[in-house]
């Protein structure tokens, strides 16, 4: 992770309630799952 990603992540949880940490994590997961299944899909043709 590069450290301009770390820092934009840090800001992101320190300006997050604690109650909103969860949703914010599921969002990332969910952008994560999101982006392998696209590139997986592209370098396997499918």
């Amino acid at each position: 992770m590069t450290h301009r990603n770390e820092r934009r992540i840090r800001r992101t949880i320190d300006d997050t309630p604690v109650d909103d940490i969860p949703d914010l994590a599921d969002a990332s997961i969910a952008r994560i799952e999101r982006r392998v299944t696209t590139e997986y899909a592209r370098n396997t043709g499918t």
